[in-house]
């Protein structure tokens, strides 16, 4: 494997086979003891406004970070601080995780200097969200994709990922690149199959399948066209009522000579007469980035 920057793992003796990760999620940034928490309390109530260090500590640093929301807004308030340059001292000790919607921890991250910046970008509330709430669920966190490996150790709860890649994928910007590329689709509908469809990808990316699925929801537009089609017949349509539904999808893996091959196959159902209709797209997912090999196609099932 060819990576930009070589794989250190802490201790080769407890590792186990390399594994690559596909997933998305959402950043927790954390202190990793008490001493760095108050170092970053005392910067940020120093700051103005303008994010510049001023050179003393307030007297009332409690009421400060207060009145800067620190306790009720801990995620704006370390993107808007670690946004600094000069604060970066702090970014690169903290401790970076991967999240789940439901908040659970999924995987430890081990970010370079180019990839904090864009963790600490993932710290600002989501476009569509209100800055002023309390960030208590993934609705208002800006979702991140990770690409990555690890190796499994026995001295830790949760795998520590190399990162290789880090984007981002909303729904917000699916439905973008679809209307630029293809006029006629109504719009509330084409958000309500891209919202069902992103649901899928609620895993932790860390099979061949659950990296192909995810894989699929974030590159491949002609599976949410062809799901927009197939459930409100065409995509000109401005009628509200579904003439199919999608029922499964499934992941099948198979071994195409050296190369390893998933399907992603979506099953439809004509909710008038009940018959179904098999499609699928094929990803390569050999290696640590998977790549498309068929958009989407009629799929016939083999029993």
């Amino acid at each position: 494997m060819t990576n930009h920057m070589p794989y250190q793992p802490s201790q080769p003796g407890n590792l186990g086979a390399l594994d690559y990760i596909y997933v998305g999620g959402y950043v927790r940034a954390e202190f990793d003891n008490l001493g760095l928490e108050k170092e970053f309390e005392r910067s940020f109530a120093s700051s103005n406004e303008q994010n510049d260090k001023l050179l003393f500590m307030p007297d009332n640093q409690i009421q400060v970070l207060e009145n800067k929301n620190w306790f009720s807004d801990r995620d704006y308030c370390l993107y808007k601080h670690l946004s600094n340059p000069k604060n970066r001292y702090i970014a690169r000790q903290m401790k970076w995780s991967l999240i789940n919607a439901y908040r659970d921890e999924m995987y430890f991250l081990e970010p370079n200097t180019e990839q904090i910046n864009t963790l600490i970008n993932a710290l600002k509330p989501d476009e569509n969200s209100n800055k002023c709430k309390i960030h208590t669920t993934s609705d208002t966190l800006t979702p991140i994709n990770v690409i990555g490996s690890y190796q499994i150790t026995h001295t830790e709860d949760l795998p520590r990922i190399h990162i290789l890649k880090l984007d981002t994928i909303r729904q917000a910007d699916i439905v973008r690149k679809i209307h630029a590329q293809h006029a006629g689709f109504n719009d509330s509908k084409l958000r309500k199959v891209v919202a069902d469809l992103l649901s899928l990808a609620g895993n932790n990316g860390d099979t061949d399948q659950d990296r192909a699925l995810n894989y699929t929801l974030k590159y491949n537009l002609e599976v949410y066209m062809g799901a927009y089609e197939l459930i409100y017949k065409h995509a000109n349509s401005h009628s509200d009522r579904e003439t199919a539904q999608l029922n499964n999808v499934t992941v099948l893996t198979e071994i195409c000579g050296k190369r390893k091959i998933a399907k992603v196959i979506f099953d439809f159902q004509n909710v008038e007469n009940s018959i179904g209709q098999h499609w699928y797209c094929a990803i390569d997912v050999t290696h640590e980035y998977p790549f498309l090999l068929t958009k989407f196609k009629r799929y016939l099932p083999r029993y």
